[in-house]
């Protein structure tokens, strides 16, 4: 027996909802990936390995990035990696405090660009702490 064209209806709009969600779905697996990517840029330097564990993006009259990364690497060997890289190209490291574990940083090309990166020990691993403002 055919199908009432009211079922025919209900079936299309239901399959059009899913895929609609589905949709959606995939724009924001894209836009979180987009997000990341842009938090912090692609020229911040990252330690080889660390993979990034959580950011999130404040847009106001200043934006703030903040990203947490975890390095496979003792925090002495991030350390220096951190305060070499933060030191050339575009930007320029600032400042230093040892006992926080905490480098502060600027963009050369655009100084009012300032952050901080915090490293901790978690035994042979790092988690690396980064925030970016930029009034």
């Amino acid at each position: 027996e055919p199908m009432s064209r009211k079922r025919v209806v209900r079936i299309a709009v239901a399959t059009f909802a899913v895929i609609g969600l589905g949709g959606f779905g995939l724009i924001v697996v894209v836009a979180f990936g987009a997000a990341a990517a842009s938090c912090p840029g692609g020229d911040f330097p990252r330690y080889a390995g660390s993979e990034q564990t959580s950011f999130s993006v404040n847009v106001g009259s200043v934006t703030e990035c903040d990203a947490e990364f975890s390095a496979p690497a003792s925090v002495g060997a991030v350390t220096e990696y951190m305060q070499t890289q933060l030191d050339a190209g575009d930007w320029q490291l600032v400042g230093t405090d040892p006992l926080q574990g905490a480098l502060n940083f600027q963009r050369r090309s655009n100084p009012s660009t300032t952050g901080q990166v915090q490293l901790l020990g978690q035994g042979d691993h790092t988690l690396i702490e980064v925030q970016i403002i930029t009034n």
